[in-house]
C-alpha cells in the first residue's frame, strides 16, 4: 500500500511541475498580449485563447463520457 502511496504521489508532482511550466508561461504569454497590455497582439491572444479554452474542456468531456453507462444502466427503463 505504501509503494501505490509514493507512486501517486510521484505522479501528482510530476504533473504538477510539467503544468506549471507549460502553464505560467501561457498565462503570461495571454495576460501581456491582451487588449491594453505591454505586448498587445489580440491575433496570438485569440488563437492561445482559443486552444486554451478547448483543452480545458476536455476533462468534462471524459467525465461525460465515462458517466454515460451510469445513466443508461440506473435510469428506469420502459421495459420495466
Amino acid at each position: 500500500m505504501l509503494q501505490g502511496i509514493e507512486e501517486t504521489f510521484y505522479m501528482v508532482a510530476v504533473a504538477t511541475v510539467i503544468a506549471g511550466i507549460i502553464g505560467i508561461p501561457l498565462g503570461v504569454t495571454l495576460v501581456t498580449t491582451s487588449k491594453g497590455h505591454i505586448l498587445q497582439n489580440l491575433f496570438i491572444n485569440r488563437i492561445l485563447g482559443t486552444i486554451v479554452n478547448i483543452i480545458r474542456s476536455v476533462p468534462f468531456i471524459i467525465l461525460m463520457v465515462a458517466i454515460i453507462p451510469c445513466l443508461l444502466y440506473t435510469s428506469p427503463s420502459p421495459r420495466d
